[in-house]
């Protein structure tokens, strides 16, 4: 008796220490008697074959899972480099962030560091100045001093002629000795 597969798939089957096999949608002969045993096991057998609208049907829904399940692999794939490239941009962000932490805490400290230097710059500013006034004035009394140094200088030159007009008339007052 002939026998149908009614499927898009080989099949390959034993009965009795016998071997069956048959091409997707093709024929199989098989005697009567196993009929009722290949039937019993499920095997997907049918004295009619399938007519070329539900080969077709089937092969157009057998495309389209193929297709599907490609088009499902695809979008697997490009969600796992998502999620890996995800998982790249976190951690460089987390990194980032972290680095900017950091600098952060650089830019508190030198902050402070800014402060205190403005602060120093501040003092010695002000002792600068205060040293140009006390230098301003030693140098106005040093001035006053010269002029006073100077002056006492003149007097002791008009001393000393004084001195010495008087020596010269004191010397040219006494009678010569002969």
């Amino acid at each position: 008796m002939k026998l149908y597969n009614q499927t898009a798939n080989n099949l390959r089957f034993d009965i009795g220490g016998k071997v069956f096999s048959c091409d997707p949608y093709g024929d199989l002969e098989v005697q009567s008697e196993l009929v009722e045993h290949i039937k019993a096991r499920g095997v997907p057998l049918s004295v009619s074959p399938v007519t070329p609208e539900v080969r077709a049907a089937e092969t157009i829904e057998a495309a389209s899972d193929a297709a599907r399940k490609d088009e499902i692999a695809n979008l697997n794939k490009q969600l796992t480099e998502a999620v890996a490239g995800e998982k790249s941009v976190k951690s460089e962000l987390e990194k980032s962030l972290a680095d900017l932490a950091l600098l952060e805490q650089d830019k508190a400290g030198l902050s402070l560091e800014l402060s205190q230097l403005k602060d120093k710059y501040k003092k010695v500013s002000e002792d600068m100045n205060a040293l140009n006034r006390t230098l301003e004035e030693q140098a106005k009394e040093l001035a006053i001093k010269k002029e006073e140094l100077e002056r006492a200088k003149a007097v002791i030159a008009e001393v000393k002629k004084t001195e010495e007009a008087k020596k010269t008339a004191v010397v040219s007052n006494q009678p010569k000795n002969k």
